[in-house]
């Protein structure tokens, strides 16, 4: 770990290249680099160079988070450098806020990735502005061929120039993933999507059986309809197995009661449910009335450990309903609050 280690500079990755040489038997590799502008391609090129060495690699760890000097020639040549790694099956690729990676180079990790036996994938690109849909849909196309797959994470919240064309592609690749147990998403922000990607990508959730754990962030996306939201809410119904669910529609204006009353009915047939949080901080159009039908349905669930509730900055959610709302449920961690967005609990 030498996040902010603003000494290092690229000229130090010759001797994690030389370590690297000498450690071809490793299984799992692990390098946090963040918020490192010291560090240009230079020390991509020779990162790729000793990862090249690690034949039986099997999981990859890398975060580059806020690394703004690379660009995208530095990160494609670093992607390249996995292609013949053949036991490879786990990657966890933090590269939030590297806004100079360029589709080329996400098409580079997508032909890279192919083949390999991967089952879990775990990829941050928020904030990445270069990206586009031509990007972003090869690379769920890969994503889409790997049907033994049981985690994935995709952040591409504030990518500016995504569209419904990159949801629609994740949705008919979450069809092809039978064997999901984690889906995490965040859609935060998104201004050039439309309730139709909202749709199909809700159609590939209802396709995940065996999924455990989802958590989606709608937050900041105003894009999407009060009835998009509703489908949403309806498709994810049938997921019997889940155990953990968090929902974040932080200032998503759209969110009204009609849709709290679809979140509800899905939750309720969520008998395994341990933990639950929800974020509806700044939705407007809530009301007390809302809670009712959401206490009847966390009342029948026996498994429930851990419930988080928010409706911080809602004007029409008041004191005396959340107190009614409170009342008689026994949960072991409760906390509602109208006061706090609680997303500390919610990373």
């Amino acid at each position: 770990n030498i996040k902010k280690c603003r000494e290092i500079s690229a000229e130090g990755f010759e001797y994690l290249k030389d370590f690297l040489s000498r450690m071809t038997t490793l299984r799992l590799f692990s390098l946090n680099c963040s918020s490192n502008n010291e560090l240009t391609d230079k020390a991509l090129h020779l990162l790729g160079e000793g990862i090249k060495q690690l034949e039986l690699l099997r999981v990859l760890k890398f975060s580059l988070k806020k690394c703004t000097a690379m660009s995208n020639e530095g990160f494609s040549a670093f992607f390249d450098s996995i292609k013949n790694l053949q036991f490879l099956n786990s990657i966890d690729f933090n590269l939030y806020c590297c806004y100079r990676l360029e589709d080329d180079g996400v098409q580079v990790l997508a032909d890279s990735l192919k083949g390999k036996p991967m089952i879990s994938i775990d990829l941050n690109f928020a904030l990445c502005s270069e990206i586009t849909d031509a990007g972003l849909k090869a690379l769920i196309n890969t994503i889409s061929t790997f049907h033994e797959l049981r985690y994935l994470t995709f952040k591409i919240g504030n990518c500016d120039m995504i569209t419904d064309e990159s949801i629609i592609e994740l949705g008919g690749c979450l069809s092809q993933l039978p064997n999901l147990r984690l889906l995490k998403i965040n859609f935060n922000d998104l201004q050039q999507v439309s309730d139709e990607s909202l749709r199909k990508f809700s159609d590939g959730v209802a396709y995940l059986k065996e999924l455990e754990i989802m958590r989606i962030k709608f937050s900041y996306t105003v894009a999407f309809s009060e009835e998009a939201l509703k489908y949403f809410a309806r498709k994810f119904s049938g997921l019997s197995k889940m155990n953990y669910l968090k929902l974040n529609f932080q200032s998503c204006e759209q969110v009204t009661n009609e849709c709290l009353d679809e979140i509800s009915l899905s939750i309720k047939s969520m008998k395994d449910l341990n933990i639950l949080k929800l974020n509806f901080s700044g939705c407007n159009k809530t009301s007390d009335k809302a809670l009712i039908k959401l206490k009847e349905s966390v009342r029948g669930l026996s498994s429930l450990k851990t419930f988080f509730l928010s409706f911080f900055n809602c004007e029409s959610i008041t004191n005396e309903g959340i107190e009614n709302f409170k009342e008689g449920l026994k949960i072991k961690n409760l906390k509602v609050s109208i006061y706090e967005s609680h997303e500390e609990h919610q990373s």
